[in-house]
C-alpha cells in the first residue's frame, strides 16, 4: 500500500520533468519505469524497509503474547485485525500467524480468523441490499462483487467501499470481524487450512461447519448494521451543516 502511493506520486512528479523533445517517447515505456522502480526499491531497502518490518515483528510478537490468554481478547484482536485493513499489511500479519499455528497442530486461530476473513465485504453486499439509498449505482455493483468474493473468502471485496467512506465502512468491518472471530473462538472452531469464508466449509476444512456459517453470519449482519448507522448518522450530520451554511446566507 505504501509503495503503491510512493509509486503513484513518483511517477506524476517525474512525467512533470521536462525532457528533449527525443527522450519523449523513452519516458512511459523505459525512463519513468526504470527510474520509479530504481528509486521505490532504494526507498524500501534503505529507508522504509526496517521500520515496516519492525511494526509487523511487533504485531506477531503481541499475538503470541495473547495466544494463552483469554478466548474474548483473542477473538476481539484477531477479528479487528482481520477487519481493519481487508487483506493488507496488518490482516495478513494475523493471518500469517494463523497459518503458522496449523503446523504445530493449533487450528483454532486460523477457525477464527476463517470466519472473520469474509465478514468485510458480505456485510458490504448485505448493507447496499437493506440500504441502497446510501450508495451509488457504482457502489451496489460493487456489492454484488463483493457478495461473490466474500463467499469465496476473498476479503479485498470490501476495499472499495472503504476507500469511499473510511468512517463509515473501516469501523463496521472491525466490529463485524471481532464478532465473528470472537464466536468462533468461543465455539471452539477450527480450520485445517490457509484459507476462510463459507467455500472452506464446502470444502469441509472446518470442524463445526454450522456454527462456522452462523458467525459468519452474525458479523456480517452487524457490519451492515453498523455501517448503516454510520453512515445515516454522517448524512444527518451533513444535511445539518448545509441548512446551517444555508441560513447564515439566507
Amino acid at each position: 500500500m505504501i509503495a503503491g502511493l510512493i509509486v503513484g506520486y513518483l511517477v506524476l512528479y517525474i512525467k512533470k520533468i521536462k525532457v528533449p523533445k527525443a527522450i519523449q517517447p523513452l519516458m512511459p515505456i523505459m525512463i519513468i519505469p526504470i527510474t520509479a522502480t530504481l528509486i521505490i526499491a532504494f526507498l524500501f531497502i534503505f529507508v522504509i524497509g526496517a521500520p515496516i518490518s519492525g511494526l509487523m515483528k511487533l504485531l506477531f510478537g503481541f499475538l503470541t503474547d495473547l495466544s494463552g490468554g483469554s478466548i474474548i481478547i483473542l477473538g476481539l484482536v484477531v477479528g479487528l485485525m482481520q477487519g481493519f485493513d481487508m487483506g493488507g499489511p496488518v490482516s495478513k500479519v494475523v493471518f500469517l500467524f494463523s497459518v503458522g499455528l496449523i503446523a504445530d497442530g493449533q487450528t483454532q486461530f486460523m477457525g477464527a480468523q476463517a470466519c472473520a476473513i469474509p465478514v468485510a465485504p458480505l456485510g458490504m453486499a448485505l448493507a447496499t441490499m437493506i440500504g441502497r439509498k446510501y450508495f451509488d449505482k457504482e457502489s451496489v455493483a460493487n456489492g454484488k462483487s463483493a457478495l461473490a468474493m466474500g463467499l469465496v473468502g476473498i476479503s479485498e471485496g470490501a476495499i472499495p467501499f472503504a476507500a469511499s467512506d473510511p468512517l463509515s465502512v473501516i469501523p463496521a468491518n472491525m466490529i463485524g470481524s471481532a464478532v465473528a472471530s470472537t464466536l468462533a473462538f468461543s465455539f471452539g472452531i477450527t480450520d485445517n487450512v490457509a484459507h476462510g469464508g463459507p467455500i472452506v466449509v464446502l470444502l469441509g476444512a472446518v470442524n463445526k461447519p454450522i456454527l462456522a456459517i452462523i458467525c459468519m453470519l452474525a458479523g456480517t449482519i452487524v457490519t451492515a448494521i453498523v455501517a448503516l448507522f454510520l453512515k445515516a448518522t454522517f448524512s444527518r450530520r451533513s444535511e445539518k451543516r448545509e441548512l446551517k451554511k444555508m441560513d447564515v446566507a439566507n
